[in-house]
């Protein structure tokens, strides 16, 4: 790049400065700052040709989050229409056959209900599946055209509002502190489970569906002590990190919000196959993301299974689905009456002064029953009866049960040996109440005083945070950062289907920029924790980066699966060709 045209682009950086920086009175950055940051090897003959359009994106998205007014195309309108339906109107006994194109509904079938389903052995529920699909293919034969059938969701809805209302308002608020609309939050939660004790058949578990390895790769706690996917309010966090990165990997948030359901795999092959068909189609200008996203769900979606691989119905209509679930969230349960159900409590990160002693929730619950049984029998000046300490037993192990669900100990003494079992299987037998080092233990605010000087003994400057219900969701968003501008120029390089070109070079630089940005004053808390959560996407892209390079994963086998579509899309031609001389 020639030294005018560096320079014309870093006086444009310096003019977002002086729009953004100065408003807040914050530390300027210098023109040898900028220099620093994008002169880094790999960087200048790349990603300087795209830093313009980054400044341009943010220019226009000041203060503005992530997935806010997500577009969907107008061919997704019946699918939201048909899951408002499903979710408001048909309980789990009614199975509805209808066109998976139009949505139209041609039979509802009387099947059994919720609950009895559950109880089944895995054998009944094949036995009722197979019936379905015999109930399907006669429809099928009926109205000659596409069947296909789901389960109405009213009553599981309502039973996922119940389970997770207390945590709503926390799980928005994660979301919102990586700078990513809360009501998603809410959303994906209901969406993926309705229920918070839901096993997938891939063994996905939690509010937010996540795989033993997946949960892992991330950095949540699965052991024999904890299991943090069970944790609606650390599930979130993590659920809102991986939407971050999705999104920086595709710049397209419907595809990004269907990859949380259908995996990066299916993704990565929808996108490079979208940008296949519009190349070839000699489409010049630059597509919507709503436009983008109705080539994958008008086409892509009804490829053969060597292109599409498992992107199915479910993943085509995914993000219409989860829309469908942020206004029926939000109608029934707005934040002002979420915030009503929201605990108060003190948050305590473990950290223990030897690893051999550690915290035993089995004799912490034992100590506060004995606790609050003495307080009780204070107060009314009288021995308590068998039956009102067994009440208060029961009280006290709801309430820490319900303030600590990742402890796989309390899920097993409150009766959940069973959904134990369906994902761990004679594992369950190996339950400690041990609590792992760096888990999270959750106690009453009004315990605080008494947990610390119980078990301090233990405990080596554990991280302490109160949580009270005066605290407010603030979207996270730094007024100006060094980091956006650069991981956005990252972005447009990727826009192209060109994810080979990025390297760990430039999130490496990236990273700097986000570090670089920490440094600067008059930050207020929700910056700083978007700029922190910022850094942490960050990191996971650029490991990212380094398993795919390693596997030559978009050198080598992303373009063998052009190759496939090139021959795919060549036999359709092909088969064209005599209906049209015709």
């Amino acid at each position: 790049m020639r030294l005018a045209k560096k320079t014309a682009l870093f006086i444009a950086g310096m003019g977002l400065l002086a729009q953004t920086i100065v408003k807040d009175r914050s530390e300027q950055l210098s023109l040898a700052d900028i220099v620093r940051f994008t002169t880094v090897k790999g960087i200048k003959s790349i990603i300087e040709k795209e830093v313009d359009k980054a400044i341009i994106h943010l220019n226009n998205h000041q203060g503005g989050g992530d997935f806010i007014n997500m577009e969907l195309p107008p061919e997704l309108e019946p699918a939201k229409e048909f899951w408002k339906e499903m979710y408001l109107k048909y309980n789990f006994n009614k199975v509805i056959f209808f066109n998976p194109k139009t949505y139209k509904i041609y039979a509802i079938h009387q099947s059994v209900g919720r609950d009895e389903y559950f109880d089944m052995s895995r054998n009944q529920k094949i036995r009722i599946r197979n019936e379905l699909r015999r109930i399907k293919s006669e429809v099928k034969k009926k109205v000659k055209s596409e069947v296909d059938y789901a389960r109405g969701a009213a009553d599981m809805l309502a039973a996922g509002f119940k389970n997770s209302i207390f945590y709503l308002n926390e799980c928005r608020e994660a979301f919102a502190e990586v700078g990513i609309n809360p009501d998603l939050g809410a959303a994906i939660a209901q969406g993926e489970s309705c229920m918070q004790n839901l096993v997938s058949r891939a063994y996905a578990v939690g509010f937010y569906q996540f795989l033993k390895g997946v949960a892992k790769l991330l950095g949540m706690i699965v052991d024999y002590s904890i299991d943090q996917r069970l944790d609606p309010r650390i599930s979130a966090k993590y659920t809102a990190l991986s939407l971050k990165e999705y999104y920086a990997r595709y710049v397209n948030e419907p595809v990004a919000t269907t990859t949380h359901y259908t995996g990066l795999g299916n993704s990565d092959k929808a996108f490079y196959y979208t940008n296949f068909i519009i190349e070839q189609r000699g489409i010049e200008e630059p597509l919507t993301q709503e436009e983008f996203f109705s080539i994958i769900v008008n086409e892509f979606a009804y490829q053969p299974n060597s292109i599409r691989g498992t992107f199915r119905e479910n993943s085509r209509q995914y993000a219409a689905i989860i829309q469908v679930l942020m206004e029926i969230t939000k109608d029934m349960y707005p934040p002002e009456i979420l915030e009503k159900f929201e605990p108060e409590y003190v948050s305590i990160k473990l950290r223990y002064k030897n690893p051999r002693e550690k915290l035993d929730i089995k004799e912490v619950l034992e100590d506060k029953i004995k606790r609050e049984v003495g307080k009780k029998e204070l107060l009314l000046g009288k021995i308590l009866s068998q039956e009102e300490k067994e009440k208060i037993e029961e009280q006290e192990k709801e309430k820490l049960f319900r303030l600590n669900l990742s402890s796989l100990y309390l899920q097993k003494i409150n009766g959940n040996t069973k959904f134990l079992r369906s994902y761990m299987g004679y594992g369950v037998n190996r339950i400690t109440p041990l609590i792992t080092e760096n888990a999270i233990i959750r106690v009453p605010l009004e315990d605080k005083d008494w947990f610390m000087n119980k078990y301090e003994h233990l405990l080596d400057n554990p991280e302490v945070k109160i949580r009270t219900k005066e605290d407010k969701i603030e979207l996270g968003k730094a007024t100006f950062s060094l980091g956006d501008l650069l991981y956005r120029g990252v972005m447009e390089i990727r826009k192209k289907s060109k994810h080979s070109e990025v390297t760990e070079d430039m999130l490496k630089m990236v990273e700097q920029g986000y570090l670089y940005d920490l440094k600067r004053g008059f930050l207020t808390q929700p910056q700083r924790k978007y700029l922190e959560h910022a850094l942490t996407v960050v990191r996971m892209d650029a490991e990212k980066i380094i398993r795919e390079k390693t596997a030559h994963y978009w050198d080598k086998r992303m373009l063998k699966y052009l190759e496939k579509v090139e021959k795919q899309i060549e036999l359709y031609k092909d088969n064209q060709k005599p209906s049209e001389k015709k």
